[in-house]
Order: C-alpha cells, then sequence, then structure tokens
C-alpha cells in the first residue's frame, strides 16, 4: 500500500488557497502509474483567467471563489530533501497525496465541515499582510472538532506590500496555537544584493526573491515557469545579517522541540561538547513530525504561491510532518444503542463514510467517500446502516475535482468517489452487507457524522405552474441531497399559478444565490425567487415540559387509519449533541415495544417511518411556521394496529399532531403554546479607526441591539510582550504604525440588523470601516419584537 496523506487546505476567503492549490498540483505528478516527481508541462492555471483546475463551476470562475470542496489526488511526490528521510523510514520515495480544496467564504462554512471530517492533517493558508481572519479561526475550530491536529501554516503573499511573518505569527500565537515554530524565513532582493557587494535597494521595491531553510540552514531559490526548480545553498556568514537570524532562528527551533520531545533532548545530551546541538541524522525533523502529530506545535512555512516561492518546501513538509492514514487513532463509530466501537485503518472489515454527494447530469448521484477500513470495489454489495438498503457500486474513481480516473478498488485510508450509489447521503455509514452473516451488530454501525449547520437565511420559491410543481420539488430534493446545509419546506400555501409555495433556507443570502443559479442553470427548472429573509427557529420556553397522548382515528384517502402514540417534551440539555443530524438540532428518544414493531411494504420499519415524522414535524413550528430547534422529544408508539391501519401517512400525520398537542397548540383548540421565537447571532469582528470607536461602538449598543465582547487597539493585538516563542524582525515599521491607528471590535449582533450594516458602518467610519462575521448560535427574540414578526408572517400572536 503506498504512503499517503490526506490534507485539507483552508483559510480566510482571499487568503490564497486556490492559487497555492493550483501550484501544488502543477509541481506534483499526477499519472497514477508513475511514482516519480515530473516538470510541469505548462504554467498554473489561473484564479483570474479562471484556468484553475479547483474551481471550476462557472460561478466560481465568475466570481473568483470557491464556492464547493475539490478534492483531486492521489498525486505524487517525491524531492532530494524527503528521500533520505523516507529511507530511513523504510518508506518509498514518494508520498501520493489527496489534497481538498476548500471554500473562505463564510457562506460556504459547511463545504469545510465535511472536508475536514475526511481529512487526517491540514495546511492553513494565512495572507501575510492580514494574519490570522475570523473565517480562519473558525475553520480551525472546525477541524479541532474533528481531532484535525496536525496542521502546517503557509504564510502566503510575502510579496504584497506591508506583508510581515513577524505580526503573522504572533497573531497566529494569539489565536489559533501558543506554539508556533518557525521554518522559514523570507529573502528579499536587498538580503541578497548585500551579500554581493551590492547596495541594498529601497524598501517599497524589495522583491521576495527565495526563502530560508532553518533546520537546514540553506538558502532556497525557485527558477523555471512555474518555480519549479528548487536550487539550495548553505547559507554562509557571506549573507552577515541573514545568516545570523537564521541561526538565532534555529537556535530557537531546537529549543522548543527539544522541550518537548523526550528523544530529541537524549540525543543532544548524547551529543553535548561536539557543537552545542548535534544529533543524528533527521533526528531533528523526527520530533518536529513526532510534535506535529500530537499537536503540540505547529510549524509555519512562508512564501508567495503566486510568484511560485515556496511551494515545493511545503509538499516536502507535507511528506516529513503531516500524518499518514496509518498515524491517527482507528475510526470510532457505534453500534446498537450507542456501543462505542473501533476499526484500525488495516482491519479488514469495511467501513465507508459518505462525505459528500454531487449530482452530475450524466452520472446521476456521485458520492464521495473515505474509506476508514477494509477495501471496497465494484463487486461489493454495500449496506447502508443509516437506511438499511443495500446499495451496488457501479464504478470507483479516483476524483480530479470535476473529472475522474477508474481505480479497481479504494483501500483503508483513501478517499475516492463510487458511483451507482442511489440512496445515499451525506454523513451516512457504509459497510460490507456480506459481513452482516456473521457480525450482525455492524448493521447499525455509525462512524461520526458531519455536523450540518442550522440555516440562517430563507427565501420563497414558487412553481411558475402547477406542471412545473413537480420538477421543482424533485430538484430541491437533489440540490438538498448534494448540499445538506440547504432545507426546504414544502409549505402549504397556494399561489395564483396554483402550486404550492416552498421555502429554501440556506447559510447566507450568497448561499441561496448559488442554489437559486443552480436550480435555473443545472436542474432547468421554471420557478420564481421570492425576497431573502432572515431564518429564525423556534423552541420551547425555559423551564416549561409538555406532554400528549394521541390516539389518532381517521379517514385518510377513503381509508381508515389509526395509531396511538405518547410525546414528551422537555428543551435539549445545554451541552447535548444531537445524536441525528436529519432531526435540525433535536433529539430524539424513540421507543416501539416489540409486540408493536412491523415492517411496511417497501421494506421501511415502523420505527424509521416514525422518526421520518419527526423528522417532518420540526421542519413546521406551529406558532410561526420556522422549524422547531433544541428539543429533546420522547415519542413511544403504544398502540399499533398493524400495517392496514398504521399506514405510513397515518403515522407521520399522528406524530405531527401529537407535537403539536405536546407543545400546547391542540387541533382545533385555543392555543396556549409553550413555544416562542428565536433569532440567528453573529459574532461580528469590526476594523475601525480608532477615531471612530465611540461612534460605533454606540451604535452597535444602541441602534443594532447588539453587545460589545472587546475592543482591543491593533497595536495591542499584535504586541511582543505576550508572545513567548521566537518571533523574525519586522522591519515594516510603516504597517506596523498604520496598525496603531486602528481598533479591533468584537460584538454579538442579530443577523436581522447585519442586512444592511456595510453602508452604515462606512457612513460612521468615514468609509474605511470593515467587518467580517460568522454565525454565533441563537438567543430568544424579546416579546414585542417576536409579535411583530408574527404579525409580518399573518400568523396570530399568542393570547
Amino acid at each position: 500500500m503506498p504512503v499517503i496523506r490526506n490534507v485539507g487546505i483552508v483559510a480566510h476567503i482571499d487568503a490564497g488557497k486556490t492559487t497555492l492549490t493550483e501550484r501544488l498540483l502543477r509541481l506534483s505528478n499526477t499519472s497514477f502509474e508513475s511514482k516519480t516527481s515530473e516538470a510541469p508541462r505548462a504554467p498554473p492555471g489561473d484564479v483570474d483567467s479562471g484556468t484553475t483546475v479547483t474551481d471550476f463551476l462557472e460561478e466560481e470562475r465568475e466570481r473568483g471563489i470557491t464556492i464547493q470542496s475539490a478534492a483531486v489526488g492521489p498525486v505524487w511526490w517525491t524531492s532530494d530533501t524527503i528521500k533520505p528521510e523516507l529511507e530511513r523510514r523504510k518508506q518509498p520515495h514518494s508520498i501520493a497525496t489527496t489534497f481538498v480544496d476548500t471554500p473562505g467564504h463564510v457562506d460556504f462554512g459547511f463545504e469545510v465541515e465535511r472536508s475536514v471530517r475526511v481529512v487526517d492533517g491540514s495546511v492553513v493558508v494565512l495572507d501575510g499582510v492580514e494574519g490570522v481572519e475570523p473565517q480562519t479561526a473558525n475553520v480551525w475550530r472546525q477541524a479541532s472538532r474533528y481531532d484535525v491536529k496536525a496542521n502546517v501554516i503557509f504564510v502566503n503573499k510575502m510579496d504584497r506590500t506591508g506583508s510581515s511573518l513577524a505580526r503573522t505569527v504572533r497573531s497566529v500565537h494569539h489565536s489559533l496555537h501558543k506554539r508556533p515554530v518557525v521554518l522559514q524565513l523570507p529573502v528579499k532582493m536587498s538580503q541578497i544584493a548585500a551579500a554581493a557587494g551590492g547596495k541594498s535597494s529601497a524598501v517599497d521595491n524589495d522583491p521576495l526573491v527565495g526563502l530560508v531553510d532553518v533546520a537546514r540552514m540553506k538558502l532556497l531559490r525557485f527558477e523555471g515557469v512555474a518555480g519549479e526548480n528548487c536550487v539550495d545553498e548553505p547559507l554562509t556568514e557571506k549573507y552577515a545579517d541573514l545568516y545570523h537570524e537564521a541561526k538565532k532562528a534555529r537556535a530557537a527551533l531546537v529549543d522548543v522541540v527539544s522541550a518537548y520531545d523526550e528523544e530529541l533532548m537524549m540525543e543532544i545530551i548524547e551529543n553535548e561538547g561536539q557543537d552545542g546541538d548535534a544529533f543524528a541524522p533527521g533526528a531533528l525533523q523526527d520530533a518536529i513530525r513526532r510534535l506535529t502529530l500530537d499537536g503540540q506545535i505547529v510549524p509555519v512555512l512562508c512564501g508567495s504561491a503566486a510568484k511560485n516561492i515556496g511551494v515545493q518546501p511545503l509538499l516536502d513538509a507535507i511528506a516529513l510532518y503531516l500524518p499518514s492514514p496509518a498515524d491517527k487513532p482507528p475510526v470510532s463509530g457505534t453500534v446498537g444503542a450507542g456501543e462505542p466501537v473501533s476499526l484500525p485503518t488495516a482491519s479488514p472489515t469495511l467501513s465507508v463514510l459518505a462525505f459528500k454527494v454531487v449530482w452530475d447530469p450524466r452520472r446521476g448521484p456521485v458520492t464521495f467517500v473515505r474509506v476508514y477500513s477494509g477495501r471496497v470495489n465494484r463487486k461489493t454489495t454495500l449496506y447502508n446502516t443509516a437506511t438499511g438498503q443495500k446499495e451496488r457500486a457501479t464504478r470507483i474513481l479516483f476524483p480530479f475535482a470535476d473529472q475522474y480516473n477508474d481505480v479497481p478498488e479504494l483501500l483503508g485510508g483513501q478517499v475516492g468517489v463510487i458511483l451507482g450509489l442511489q440512496n445515499t447521503r451525506t454523513g451516512d455509514t457504509l459497510i460490507d452487507a456480506h459481513v452482516l452473516r456473521t457480525e450482525k451488530k455492524y448493521a447499525s454501525l455509525r462512524l461520526r457524522p458531519v455536523h450540518v449547520p442550522p440555516p440562517v437565511f430563507s427565501v420563497s420559491v414558487e412553481p411558475q405552474s402547477k406542471s412545473d410543481e413537480g420538477p421543482v420539488l424533485e430538484a430541491l430534493r437533489m440540490l438538498i441531497r448534494t448540499d445538506p446545509s440547504l432545507r426546504f419546506d414544502e409549505g402549504s400555501s397556494a399561489t395564483a399559478s396554483g402550486a404550492s409555495q416552498m421555502v429554501l433556507s440556506g447559510m447566507g443570502e450568497l448561499h441561496l444565490e448559488i442554489a437559486q443559479h443552480r436550480l435555473e442553470q443545472e436542474f432547468k427548472v421554471n420557478a420564481h425567487f421570492g425576497h431573502v429573509r432572515v431564518g429564525f427557529r423556534e423552541t420551547i420556553t425555559d423551564g416549561s415540559e409538555g406532554d400528549a397522548e394521541v390516539l389518532f382515528d381517521r379517514e385518510i384517502g377513503g381509508k381508515r387509519a389509526k395509531i396511538g402514540l405518547k410525546v414528551a417534551v422537555r428543551a435539549l440539555d445545554a451541552d447535548a449533541v444531537p445524536s441525528d443530524p436529519h432531526l435540525g438540532g433535536n433529539d430524539l428518544a424513540l421507543a416501539v415495544p416489540d409486540d408493536s414493531d412491523f415492517t411496511f411494504d417497501n421494506g421501511m420499519s415502523l420505527a424509521h417511518v416514525l422518526r421520518q415524522g419527526v423528522a417532518a414535524a420540526v421542519s413546521r413550528g406551529p406558532l410561526s411556521g420556522y422549524p422547531l430547534a433544541g428539543l429533546h422529544i420522547t415519542l413511544e408508539a403504544n398502540q399499533t394496529f398493524g400495517p392496514e391501519l398504521c399506514t405510513p401517512a397515518a403515522v407521520r400525520l399522528a406524530v405531527s399532531e401529537a407535537l403539536r398537542t405536546a407543545l400546547g397548540y391542540p387541533r382545533g383548540a385555543q392555543a396556549s403554546g409553550i413555544t416562542t421565537l428565536m433569532e440567528p447571532m453573529m459574532h461580528v469582528r469590526i476594523e475601525a479607526p480608532e477615531t471612530s470607536a465611540g461612534r460605533v461602538s454606540s451604535d452597535i449598543c444602541s441602534e443594532q441591539a447588539g453587545s460589545i465582547d472587546e475592543m482591543v487597539p491593533a497595536s495591542e493585538e499584535t504586541a511582543h510582550g505576550e508572545c513567548d516563542v521566537y518571533v523574525p524582525p519586522d522591519d515594516e515599521h510603516e504597517a506596523a504604525a498604520q496598525d496603531d491607528a486602528k481598533i479591533y471590535i468584537t460584538a454579538r449582533i442579530p443577523l436581522s440588523r447585519m442586512m444592511r450594516y456595510s453602508t452604515r458602518l462606512r457612513a460612521l467610519t468615514g468609509g474605511v470601516g470593515t467587518y467580517t462575521m460568522s454565525f454565533d448560535g441563537f438567543a430568544p427574540v424579546q416579546p414585542d419584537r417576536e409579535r411583530e414578526i408574527l404579525e409580518e408572517l399573518g400568523r396570530i400572536p399568542r393570547r
């Protein structure tokens, strides 16, 4: 089995992820037969010209941003730097890497979520001018949620005026990790000229020309069409200040690594008296790798992807320091009623997680998977443990963005694509159906699913005619399957055309705009889209509980339907994690007595239909029509009368009626419900001149109904004093002086007040204020505001 890496490329928007990914791909070998490095035959693609590999959607190329994650690989990399290290480890001389390029825009955070769920390590790309930005901190937290603790930081755009490795390292120390270790230093033209006896260039015209490899004390330069020729030479004293700073950086690197790695410390002690930091070849790299895998340090590299500087050393760092699947703990999951189980990569038992589904007009559903153990090929009959259905793979492929390469099988640890899975969704677990003959417990195996954030914006979707309703509905269902962070409600009100109005919800205005474009261009449906609105939530009021016992007994479609249910509802505990991502942030405890359980003709069990009924019921709250969230629901089917009377339609209707009754909204009676509205809150980070701080903070509290968490001058945030790791010298005095005149304000503001905030902030700051925001959960709406919202929705407020 090849030595592989599954690596996510993550960062804030415009940090240069896609440009860097393009360079990584062009410098590595994408042939699946050959495993040796070859020089690229063409220059890398360009974001501005729309020629990149990973940004292949029309919308991505028009807007110049990444909208959906793209997996590419495996690609092969080897170099003279890593060959000796891999030889010492008795591994092949080349590394097979699958890269996953992810979006940086906050609206597409779910794409990052499902990507970091399946990678083993990440490259965090930072803008050398901006440092750690809010979305960078968000994706760092997302990766940590899935135990992706091995990261390498690449400080990009070091060729830009105002870039500073020093300020960026301090921002990493302040916001991401307490022990960033600098492995490279930037080299400017003036430093090379000084070594050659020339005069230094002006600061404003001092281009980036290379890097210093601190661990090896080498000077690196990059030549060729795409910087494919990495030329190194020993860094000697002729480079004066550069040499002495590199020596200082290396001493700091050895100090921090040896302080946390016992093996390197023993090497240094055994060689004491020879050279101060003398140790066996490769010992420093091995120690850096051990600490990186354990999350105790984060290596910091730098360069400029656009100028093709620093890409090969980054590929080396991926090979040397990031984990292979074998370096990770066995994948954990649950069976039965939550019994933990783990499967190592080498286990013959097949375990597969579907982390993404893409709709292809020619191929149908394209399912991206990570194989955690065992192997899967076209002869494997797969069993979906979430749906209880068997699936047959028609083709096994490796992804190359929007292109695919046929392979005979996928092995444990590999990321790939399976065609032919008709009923598999994001987060589903797949196993080999044959294993159920001997290990029936695996029929309920669930690997950790992908966390689906709640949507916060909504838009109405109206088919243009009654005949368009079916195609629109089918297109929306496929859209939701490919992007579970989108949700839709079929609704009940009819439009002028006679068709039902539907509501589509997503993570932001841009997210919904892209969804609308896909429905029109990709699915070719005829529909009218309304104005974007903030998506509220409905939840149970503090301290309230509800219960009901309902005997559903009526005619449906001319046939009698009958079932008895008991429901109890309370608020979900603050630290509880809902077990089913398809229940919209609610948790369900389901009880079906053995003597009441049965299976319908379509193969679905009563328990499965009851769960479907709960999912439908919580999608529309009885007070507002917005989804219910934060509920713990206990449901028991205490009276059943066989599949003839307990039809699936009757079961779903009965669940909806029972839940409404338990919440205080019984059918045909005066409502005295125990639910209330919640609105989405945003974590907002504002950058403004210090002279505008008073106006901005007053506006947040008085006009935007927000609360301020922190106000920090830029000079304080990037101060040297609190940073106890090595920081390179920063000569950008002018940029630092500009930062001193700024202030950073972090606040919590309702999303409804942020719709046109950019215009307001510009007015308050003389046109120079900027902000970024991220979702920060839901908070209860004040009673007066709740009444206004309900009246706008045409709902009658509670009495």
